[in-house]
């Protein structure tokens, strides 16, 4: 997610702010998600393919 390809500027800070939403969802004080109902897409795993196959999954 940080790595974009053609813009000149990775964005280092969406992997701290998607990691941070995780924590949100899956704190049991908060949101209260199972963890296996989440899943984190970082850097490389970030795909229209990948999360295609986990919205149908």
């Amino acid at each position: 997610m940080s790595f974009y390809i053609n813009v000149e500027q990775d964005l280092p800070v969406t992997v701290i702010d998607t990691e941070a939403f995780y924590s949100l969802l899956s704190d049991p004080n908060r949101a209260s998600y199972p963890t296996e109902n989440i899943t984190l897409l970082i850097n490389q795993n970030v795909s229209k393919e990948n999360v295609i196959n986990l919205i149908l999954s």
